[in-house]
């Protein structure tokens, strides 16, 4: 079966060139099958939003390739573009995103306005969509008379009106209250499941998560981790546990701010693991599992000391008990360490040539100052090489300014001509010092 979404080396980056350079996206490769139900679950500030927004076609990748349907979205013009847009996916935001000024059923109708859909046809459709839902007797009244979970259904008529198969929610319950969320979860679920909808949904709530036929678990950028359907408990165990290690973590970094890092997050995992043992058994697993952390011991000998007898020093869990811990331990382990190993090589230094440095202080300086943006990669990259050229001198002072404007289907930067001489005399002041 062919992907309805995939993703190749999908990166965006924020100030491309300058010293604050960042990333939003860090080479993504997913891949969404037709009928799936996924959530992208992380922090905020993780990078979720953006990359629904980059499935959504509102921000061109950096970097990459983004194929819907098979259709590459960012190598269609704007108008083509929009019409794709509208025909092959919905949109259900956090905020409802409805027009306050036109009443429940125009705001529903509205795709099928740019549509040219007759308006008998889409009185009918919008009408069909608000009785299924149980919002028809409003269908007169503006949004703002509707509360946070009638105007949240709303928006999911707004999104299927044309039909599509891929309906994309960023934080759709995040406005509303526990039963509200749960009415427009159980909606999404039943648009995926009898419907065949493909839904891809954006979430901070280890609460939804026993919704996905996959997880995608995304921190700084990254797609760090990817769950399946057949692991639908142990996620939504492995949610549940992270916000209660997390709240726990906190708190005893309070209570106990004179011990070390290791000990704190030992405390943690034992009190969660371990919460219905006595508190001798307690420190004992405390014990264990600080000095697994520091690399003390190993997997064999953690996992023995959990099962050995009490009087004998141990833990004195069952052998199944002891192996089930000891999974658990390891698994958290091996998370932290690929996020580690991910900020590493982020952070690791590279070897870098003087002509290099003087490059990238030169590009940063014309740069940091710039109000516009570069936009993709390659521009910078074109952008590197004619600064390089014109430090070493292969190039002059007017070569360097007809590039810099030269659009970039000829070859340059495609810069203002004003930005262009600007660059020019800055740069060559610095040459001349």
């Amino acid at each position: 079966m062919e992907p309805i979404v995939k993703t190749e080396d999908l990166s965006v980056i924020y100030g491309l060139g300058k010293t604050n350079q960042a990333y939003g996206l860090k080479n993504v490769n997913i891949e969404i099958l037709p009928e799936e139900y996924i959530v992208i679950f992380g922090p905020s500030g993780s990078g979720k939003s953006t990359l629904l927004n980059v499935i959504a076609g509102l921000e061109p990748p950096t970097r990459g390739r983004i194929s819907i349907e098979g259709q590459d979205i960012y190598a269609l013009k704007p108008f083509e573009l929009a019409r794709f847009h509208q025909v092959s996916m919905g949109m259900i935001f956090q905020a409802y995103n409805l027009i306050t000024s036109l009443n429940v059923l125009d705001n529903v109708t509205l795709p099928q306005v740019f549509q040219g859909e007759a308006v008998a046809t889409r009185t009918a459709k919008a009408m069909s969509l608000l009785e299924r839902f149980g919002i028809a007797a409003f269908a007169k009244r503006l949004p703002q008379e509707l509360s946070g979970g009638q105007q949240q259904r709303v928006s999911v008529c707004r999104a299927l009106i044309n039909d599509a198969r891929l309906l994309l929610a960023d934080e759709p319950t995040g406005n509303l209250d526990s039963k509200s969320s749960q009415n427009v979860m159980d909606i999404l679920s039943s648009l995926n499941k009898e419907y065949k909808k493909t839904i891809i949904l954006v979430t901070h709530d280890p609460q939804c998560l026993h919704y996905a036929d996959k997880v995608l678990y995304v921190r700084d950028g990254a797609v760090v981790k990817e769950t399946s359907k057949e692991k639908k408990k142990e996620m939504v165990d492995e949610g549940t546990a992270a916000v209660s290690i997390s709240k726990n973590l906190e708190e005893l970094s309070r209570i106990h701010p004179d011990l070390s890092e290791a000990k704190i997050k030992a405390k943690a995992l034992a009190n969660y693991l371990l919460s219905s043992y006595e508190e001798e058994e307690i420190d004992r697993f405390e014990s264990a599992i600080e000095a697994r952390l520091l690399g003390n011991i190993g997997t064999e000998k953690f996992r023995d000391f959990l099962h050995r007898p009490f009087e004998e020093g141990g833990v004195g869990l069952y052998k199944q008990t002891a192996d089930k811990f000891s999974h658990r331990v390891e698994a958290v382990m091996s998370e932290v360490e690929l996020l580690h190993s991910v900020n590493a090589e982020e952070g690791a230094p590279k070897k870098i040539s003087p002509i290099d440095i003087r490059v990238q202080d030169m590009r940063h300086y014309l740069l940091d100052t710039y109000e516009g943006s570069l936009g993709k990669e390659e521009d910078l990259i074109r952008f590197d090489a004619i600064l390089r050229s014109r430090i070493t001198g292969e190039i002059g002072k007017k070569e360097f300014e007809r590039v810099l404007f030269l659009s970039a289907t000829k070859g340059g930067v495609g810069l203002s001509r004003r930005t262009a001489r600007n660059f020019s005399r800055r740069l060559e002041l610095v040459l001349v010092l």
